[in-house]
Formats: structure tokens, C-alpha cells, sequence
């Protein structure tokens, strides 16, 4: 019960962090899993509010969700702490490496 309630401070803390992020007049943003305790249709209109109100900043958006990264520019695999690939989606899944393997991955247990 107490591991429960704490989770649940820790997720409604998480969403007051994104709600001052976008009241804030940040050049930088860094989020680092902030969308990971959100269910999938709430994550994504977060993230369109988001990058649709901060369009003029930097946002470095860190995820495990590969849902999440259709809203970047650009995007950074990362491997042991050693950028892996990068380059922009469509990039990423023309040249059929590592990431399109994920994102395959992705698509297959999205469809179960």
C-alpha cells in the first residue's frame, strides 16, 4: 500500500513538473522519462502541447517509449553510453539498422 501511494506522489509530482515546464519561459528543456508513468493517449497529448508551445526552445526529450519520438527532430541512439545511430526518423528507418530493428519491435508488441 505505501509503495502504491508513493508511486502515485511521484507520478502526480512528475505532471506538475510537465505543467510548470510549459508555464515557464525555458530555452532548454530537459525531460528525462517524464512521460513514463502516463498512459499512451495521455503521454502523446502532453507531448503535442508541448512541442506545439515550446516550438522556439530546445527539448531533449529521454525515453524508453519509442511512441514519444514522433514528435523530435532528431533522435539519438543510444548504446553503453555511446551514441549508436542518430539522424531524423524517416533516416533511421531508411537505413534499416539498430533503430528500425526497435522500432519494428515496437510496432509488432503495439499490435498484440
Amino acid at each position: 500500500m505505501a509503495k502504491r501511494v508513493l508511486n502515485y506522489q511521484q507520478e502526480r509530482n512528475k505532471n506538475w513538473h510537465i505543467a510548470r515546464v510549459l508555464l515557464q519561459d525555458a530555452s532548454i528543456i530537459i525531460l528525462d522519462e517524464a512521460t513514463a508513468s502516463m498512459d499512451y493517449l495521455s503521454e502523446e497529448k502532453v507531448l503535442q502541447n508541448l512541442f506545439s508551445e515550446k516550438k522556439d526552445s530546445l527539448i531533449l526529450l529521454i525515453t524508453h517509449r519509442l511512441k514519444a519520438i514522433k514528435f523530435v527532430d532528431k533522435i539519438f541512439l543510444l548504446e553503453n553510453g555511446e551514441i549508436r545511430e542518430e539522424g531524423c526518423f524517416a533516416q533511421l528507418i531508411k537505413n534499416r539498422s539498430d533503430f528500425y530493428e526497435l522500432w519494428n519491435k515496437h510496432a509488432e508488441q503495439q499490435m498484440k
